[in-house]
């Protein structure tokens, strides 16, 4: 364990023992505990990324780019237009270009989906996912589904925690 993981370690116990006690302590000591060391030798270097990469997939656009490109390559132009056509559905006015851009960009950089500039006038570019895409698509639907699945309990909780605050 190097230096910085064992000053972390400490600081959470410090933290967990003056507000815990007991079976409470120990159940959040194990879990600190578990996320500290999933960091490795470098946790800055090993956590960094995963939580950069969680909180581009909580990004406004990326789920429902990322949904599109499952469907297979699609060029881009096509897939503005579809996002900008489902996001009014929300209410959205649609992804501006660059908003598009930046996202097919983020998505490509970690692995998720690639590009292709075909040869035409102008140029034609197909955007399509990856294997890690196609795996990180499939475990996202989960997620879509179950959230699905519990949407009513969801929204039920919503409505009593907005009652309660504001009354």
């Amino acid at each position: 364990m190097n230096a910085q993981i064992e000053r972390v370690a400490l600081e959470v116990q410090k933290i967990i023992g003056r507000h815990l006690a007991g079976e409470e302590a120990a159940r959040l000591q194990t879990l600190c505990a578990d996320l500290i060391n999933r960091g490795g030798d470098d946790p800055a270097a090993d956590i960094a990324p995963v939580r950069e990469t969680i909180a581009f997939l909580g990004e406004k656009w990326t789920g429902l780019v990322l949904y599109l490109l499952a469907g297979g390559p699609i060029r881009y132009s096509l897939l503005c237009r579809l996002v900008s056509a489902i996001a009014a559905l929300g209410g959205d006015k649609g992804i501006s270009e660059r908003m598009m851009t930046l996202t097919l960009r983020r998505l490509e950089r970690d692995g998720f989906a690639s590009r292709t500039i075909l040869p035409a006038v102008p140029p034609h570019t197909i955007y399509c996912l990856t294997p890690l895409g196609h795996a990180l698509h499939e475990r996202l639907l989960l997620l879509v589904h179950w959230l699905e699945d519990h949407r009513t309990d969801i929204a039920s909780a919503r409505n009593r925690y907005d009652e309660a605050a504001s009354g």
